[in-house]
């Protein structure tokens, strides 16, 4: 919901604080160095060790805010770029979701509304993408849960495991509200019924 400004005021403190040679390493490293904390963290959580996790989850995190923040800076944002960034970040989110599960596998509720939040993913990323495709014009709404909220839950989920049913279901109840948003606005678009 608030990706826009945090994003604006993420740019002014990296403008003040990063040392301008760290701008001048391509953004992929940083993608690829995300992702090497993102794999540990899913083994953290596999391994029952969510404070780990959660440390390893922070990192990788914050190597993904310098690749974007490099790839505009340095101007080497590239559609394949995003695509990969997009892609190796869904490898971390969903898997550490999927290893929650797994790692609950005594907890019928977790395993319940952890399930329901991967449908959730699918749901929200097909109303994301695929009216766009259709057509381009189309201006998405702005989702309740976006980028920000979701890496917020998720520090929640690692380093607050005694509460996960119940961060896990809040997240899921927000989840499901962004989907009925965007699927509303999908079917009630002009620009889309247009060309149906």
């Amino acid at each position: 919901m608030y990706d826009a400004e945090l994003r604006r005021f993420k740019n002014r403190m990296l403008n003040t604080l990063l040392p301008p040679f760290l701008t001048g390493i391509h953004p992929f490293v940083y993608t690829m160095v995300a992702l090497l904390f993102g794999v540990p963290s899913i083994a953290s959580v596999i391994g029952g060790e969510y404070i780990l996790a959660g440390i390893f989850w922070i990192l990788n995190r914050f190597f993904d805010i310098l690749d974007g923040y490099t790839a505009v800076k340095s101007e080497k944002s590239s559609e394949r770029g995003a695509l990969l960034d997009l892609f190796f970040g869904f490898v971390s989110y969903l898997g550490i979701m999927v290893a929650i599960i797994y790692s609950s596998m005594d907890d019928l509720g977790i395993i319940l509304v952890g399930s329901l939040l991967l449908a959730s993913y699918c749901m929200n990323l097909l109303l994301w993408q695929y009216p766009l495709v259709l057509n381009p014009e189309l201006e998405m709404p702005r989702g309740i849960v976006e980028g920000f909220e979701t890496a917020i839950f998720y520090s929640i989920f690692l380093f607050f495991p005694s509460v996960l049913f119940y961060s896990l279901s809040l997240f899921l109840i927000l989840m499901i509200v962004t989907v009925l948003h965007r699927l509303f606005f999908v079917i009630s678009s002009a620009s889309w019924t247009n060309r149906t």
